[in-house]
């Protein structure tokens, strides 16, 4: 995974990683207090491609979120955020992959 995000990183705006933080990795949103939203044990990956933000950003009024988890055998959960284009279609508009919600 750290290999494939590092590579899209590389991509500057074209980016589709919005936010990257492996387990251990200390950074400025990290701590082991209870003010921090992380600890340095999770995992969080947010993945949003420039035209799904594209999306999100015309298709304001209508959000939905679905989230699951027991995917894999890290425990890791998924959450999608879609919304409802003009069409009344559903459009995954992001994607993140978490140890534990904030």
């Amino acid at each position: 995974v750290n290999v494939l995000v590092q590579d899209w990183k590389k991509r500057g705006d074209n980016s589709p990683i919005r936010y990257y933080k492996t387990v251990e990795e200390v950074n400025e949103n990290t701590s082991e207090g209870e003010s921090s939203p992380f600890s340095k044990k999770d995992f969080l990956l947010v993945f949003q491609t420039p035209a799904q933000a594209q999306m999100m950003k015309g298709n304001p009024r209508t959000l939905a979120v679905d989230a699951t988890y027991n995917i894999t055998g890290y425990d890791y959960k998924l959450l999608t955020i879609m919304v409802v284009d003009k069409n009344g279609k559903g459009q995954s508009v992001m994607i993140m992959w978490y140890e534990h919600m904030v």
